[in-house]
């Protein structure tokens, strides 16, 4: 099978002139930018901490969490998100393999769930040089006084699903078991959460509201659920595939950005990024703002962020990596990348300023796709502005010779 991905991967890569994304040695799961680390923009680099591992019993594939570095510029060999990376830190995960990742929104903490718990690792910013160029990097470091305090919170179990609230007062953890709890940060006293008995599989999605009342979650079993959180008894949830979406679809994946919800889903085999609006005194009442279909095939992740418009990037069961834009109420497919990697996008991240996107998969490979808004927005724009009035005073240039041709052609001559 592993042969298999490999040819496919290297025929998808010829086909669309795009080189083979980086490849670190475990099949990956899970992905995070690290906030203050660079910006995200082309030039400037960034960071991202991915991890995976092949679990107990790996036969040699290391369980990790890495901090890969990059220097905001393509390699010499191809772009398309084959971009200059380099790890530049590595956490061992024990017997355990990350499926899910938050960064802390200072930058300073990550939480990697796996099914041996909860832990929590220490993400100091650094830097290093590549190239001739000073590429900012970070080092993580392994803090079991929290990891053994966050374990005798959570009562043991296996995890699935990591979030950090907007403002980093809280955190939500999603289990094997389907079951959410929340809890605050760094005090790691448990919060109330709506109870709920909609997910009947592991949760492989949390997302909080930006005003941190609202906790929305996707699970392996296809269901989507919005949470209260806090309320005392006014604490209550929705079952978004049941009440809203009338019990059709799958959903895989949940994302708060740009005052919406950002929900992928899959109807028939095909997958569609769905933006909800909600009321901002009750998260917990959505209605469908915009659906847009962005594979033929299934969709496997999702993430949103990066200001206003909001990135929201899909990753594809057939390696592909769609990027869009929340456009008013609507929303806008900017570009699709086919055959990012060689078999199914497992996790994206989006840059909370710039909305670069990175993408992981089983395939090992790590790619990053840079945001053409530079961060203040209007870069691009500018560009394709220039664009058509050149296209436009090209174009009037070549009629008006055409004009000139036809009128010398046309008109008699003297004898």
């Amino acid at each position: 099978a592993g042969a298999r991905a490999r040819e496919r991967e290297r025929a998808m890569g010829r086909r669309r002139g795009m080189a083979p994304p980086q490849k670190y040695g475990s099949p990956l799961f899970c992905a995070a930018w690290v906030p203050g680390v660079g910006d995200g923009g082309p030039g400037a680099g960034g960071c991202v901490i991915v991890g995976g591992g092949g679990g107990a019993g790996s036969h040699g594939v290391k369980n990790v969490a890495l901090g890969v570095a990059w220097g905001g510029r393509a390699r010499p060999d191809g772009g398309g998100g084959a971009l200059e990376m380099a790890a530049c830190a590595t956490a061992d995960m024990g017997a355990s393999a990350p499926q899910g990742m938050a960064v802390h929104p200072d930058g300073r903490a990550a939480l990697v769930a796996s099914d041996g718990g909860v832990r929590v690792l220490t993400v100091e910013p650094s830097s290093t040089t590549s190239g001739g160029r000073t590429v900012p990097t970070v080092l993580l470091a392994s803090r079991a006084n929290d990891d053994e305090r966050l374990g005798s919170a959570l009562g043991g179990g296996g995890c699935s699903a990591v979030a950090f609230s907007a403002d980093g007062a809280s955190f939500a953890v999603g289990r094997d078991d389907g079951s959410v709890r929340a809890f605050s940060w760094p005090e790691l006293r448990e919060c109330e959460v709506a109870a709920g008995s909609g997910h009947s599989d592991a949760v492989n999605a949390l997302a909080f509201s930006p005003d941190g009342t609202a906790l929305a979650s996707t699970a392996s079993d296809g269901t989507c659920l919005v949470r209260r959180v806090g309320g005392g008894a006014n604490a209550k949830f929705v079952d978004v595939r049941k009440e809203l979406h009338g019990g059709k679809g799958s959903f895989r994946g949940a994302a708060y950005a740009d005052g919406a919800l950002y929900t992928g889903v899959n109807v028939g085999g095909e997958g569609f990024i769905t933006k909800w609006v909600y009321n901002l005194a009750d998260a917990t009442q959505l209605r469908i703002a915009s659906r847009r279909r962005v594979f033929r095939d299934a969709l496997t992740s999702l993430a949103a962020g990066g200001g206003s418009p909001a990135a929201i990037a899909a990753g594809s069961s057939e390696g592909d990596v769609c990027v869009a834009r929340g456009a008013g109420g609507g929303i806008s497919l900017k570009a699709t990348h086919r055959g990012a990697h060689g078999i199914f996008v497992t996790a994206l991240a989006v840059h909370p300023t710039t909305g670069a996107v990175s993408s992981v998969s089983a395939d090992a490979g790590v790619r990053v796709f840079p945001s053409s808004r530079a961060p203040g927005g209007g870069g691009g724009a500018l560009a394709r502005a220039f664009f058509l009035i050149v296209l436009m005073l090209a174009t009037l240039l070549v009629a008006l010779l055409i004009g000139q041709a036809h009128l010398y052609f046309s008109t008699p001559r003297c004898s």
